[in-house]
């Protein structure tokens, strides 16, 4: 789990794409893709993520800014990604969590060589009825 967690840290210099964040409030959602080879077999492996040339991660953060320093929290995230066709595909996402209690949300989603996909995110916080929506726009990596 730690070596997800940090993986999330370095997602930006990793992802194929740009990491992408909306704040509101105290919140703030982050985001970014990466290709599943760049991920350690092992950590792969421990979260279901199967290393394929055609599959990327989605990689979502919900932190809470507590004087100064952004704290990962708990949320429901929901993930969807559309072609330029419309066709919309869920993303499962699942809980990671890291032996220092980090949270991060992972799902991995198979893509075409240099398709573009519309991501479309929601995270409700728990313990708050306060709702974060980010949209971004992502190409994907040739085979």
């Amino acid at each position: 789990m730690r070596a997800l967690i940090a993986l999330a840290a370095l997602l930006p210099a990793l992802a194929f794409g740009q990491a992408h964040q909306v704040r509101e409030g105290s919140y703030t959602l982050r985001s970014s893709t990466v290709a599943s080879t760049l991920i350690d077999p092992r950590t792969a492996h421990a979260h279901g993520i199967e290393p394929a040339s055609d599959r990327m991660v989605l990689n979502v953060l919900v932190q809470r800014d507590e004087r100064g320093r952004h704290r990962n929290v708990s949320a429901r995230v929901h993930a969807t990604a559309s072609n330029l066709a419309g066709m919309p595909r869920d993303i499962p996402m699942r809980e990671a969590r890291a032996d220092n209690g980090d949270i991060s949300y992972v799902g991995s989603f198979t893509h075409a060589p240099r398709e573009v996909l519309d991501f479309a995110i929601r995270a409700e916080p728990q313990g708050t009825d306060q709702a974060l929506s980010l949209r971004f726009r992502d190409r994907m990596p040739a085979h």
